[in-house]
């Protein structure tokens, strides 16, 4: 069986912290055996499985030292929120992929953000996309509405339920409301357990 890396690791931990037993937590994409990519996590008795993806950015990851050093200097510092999706596009398709083996199964993609500080690729860029409003000048009328980068909709990433964003202090989950019935978490899992471990909710 192969290891777990960082991010899988806080994952399994944060799994135990919310209730589900060790020995209920099965490991299919660490069978050196199996050909096929599997979810990360796999809990039958539950029917959930869950996908983990560390969204590493060298370059950013960077730009956050520097920042946060520049602070500790007292230097003057500003930061913007960059607009980065190609990442989160590829982690979804790849996630879509593995999820659509287990139909009535409830499924959560996890964003690992730990290796970033203040400045992180933009959140609401990621889940929302981009929008863009025309307005007639004269009659201040909506004429068009266009959508770019929006990973969530109604006939697209439908497999995923949820998505969980880790950060080292704080923890996102966005509940995707235009999923397939069944990927939706289970009402237990999200309505008591995951408020134990203080994370707030969007939809």
């Amino acid at each position: 069986m192969n290891k777990r890396n960082t991010s899988e690791e806080r994952v399994f931990d944060f799994l135990l912290k919310i209730g589900f037993p060790e020995l209920e937590i099965s490991e299919p994409d660490k069978n050196l055996k199996s050909d096929n990519k599997e979810p990360d996590f796999v809990i039958e008795k539950d029917k959930l499985i869950v996908e983990v993806k560390n969204f590493y950015d060298p370059a950013l990851i960077d730009e956050n030292i520097n920042f946060e050093n520049d602070l500790r200097k007292g230097e003057f510092a500003s930061y913007f929120l960059p607009d980065k999706n190609n990442t989160f596009s590829d982690h979804t398709k790849s996630c879509r992929h593995k999820f659509r083996k287990y139909d009535n199964y409830s499924s959560l993609l996890v964003e690992d953000f730990t290796d970033y500080g203040i400045k992180h690729p933009s959140i609401d860029f990621i889940i929302k996309g981009l929008t863009t409003i025309y307005f007639n000048q004269k009659t201040t009328d909506v004429t068009d509405v266009k959508y770019h980068n929006r990973q969530f909709r109604i006939d697209y990433n439908t497999e995923i339920g949820a998505v969980l964003i880790l950060f080292g202090y704080k923890r996102l989950l966005y509940h995707n409301i235009m999923c397939d019935g069944a990927r939706k978490l289970p009402w237990f899992l999200w309505s008591s357990n995951i408020s134990n471990v203080e994370i707030s909710q969007f939809a």
